[in-house]
C-alpha cells in the first residue's frame, strides 16, 4: 500500500493511504512514565480526561477495553501491551469501527514523550452521519478526518492539563482546532 505524503497540520499530522488514514501526534510531557502510564490505563484517570466514568482496560493482551464516554461506548479488546511503554486496542462500538489506538511512551528531557497513533479504517460515510447527528451536530458542517484530528488534539491537551492539576478547556476548544485543521486542508 502507497502512502501519500504526511500532512503536518497544527499539532497533528496526517497519512493518508487510498480511503485509509493515520493520524499521529507527539507531546512532551512534564511526568514521569508511570504518572502518564496511569492516566492512560486506570480507570478512575481515564475518566479525567478520555473516557467517561465507568470505563475500564484489563492489562493484558485480549482483554477488554471500555471506555464510557465517546458515542455509545468503545467496546473492544488490548492488541498489544507492554507496560509502562506501550498499549494498542480497538477504537469500535457497537455501531461502528474506528481503527486501533496506540499509545507509546517514553522517557525524554526528565519527563515523557508520548506518541499517539490512530489507524482509521476507509471512512463509512452512511455511519459517520448517523453518529453526527447523534451528537447533534450537523454532518455536513464538520467532516470526519479534521473532527478526529480536533478531537485528539483536544484529548491530549485535556490530558495534559489533567496531569498538570489544571482547570478544564474553554467550551470553544475543540471548535477552534476543528477550524484550523479544516483550514489546512485536512482530508481534501
Amino acid at each position: 500500500m502507497s502512502t501519500d505524503s504526511p500532512t503536518t497540520l497544527a499539532d497533528g499530522v496526517l497519512e493518508t493511504a487510498g480511503d485509509k488514514h493515520v493520524v499521529r501526534f507527539q507531546r512532551h510531557l512534564a511526568h514521569p512514565i508511570e504518572r502518564v502510564w496511569a492516566a492512560l490505563t486506570e480507570p478512575s484517570r481515564l475518566g479525567d480526561w478520555l473516557a467517561g466514568d465507568s470505563s475500564d482496560i484489563e492489562l493484558r493482551v485480549g482483554g477488554r477495553v471500555h471506555l464510557a464516554g465517546h458515542d455509545d461506548g468503545i467496546e473492544s479488546t488490548v492488541l498489544a501491551l507492554d507496560p509502562p511503554h506501550l498499549i494498542e486496542y480497538g477504537w469500535k462500538t457497537k455501531t461502528w469501527d474506528g481503527g486501533t489506538i496506540r499509545w507509546e511512551v517514553s522517557e525524554q528531557d526528565g519527563g515523557s514523550r508520548l506518541r499517539l497513533t490512530h489507524r482509521m479504517p476507509e471512512i463509512d460515510l452512511t455511519a459517520d452521519r448517523e453518529i453526527m447527528k447523534r451528537m447533534g451536530l450537523d454532518p455536513d458542517t464538520f467532516p470526519p478526518i479534521p473532527r478526529t484530528l480536533a478531537g485528539w488534539h483536544t484529548m491530549l491537551d485535556r490530558l495534559e492539563r489533567t496531569l498538570e492539576g489544571g482547570d478544564q478547556l474553554p467550551d470553544d476548544h475543540w471548535k477552534t482546532l476543528f477550524d484550523q485543521y479544516a483550514d489546512a486542508g485536512a482530508g481534501r
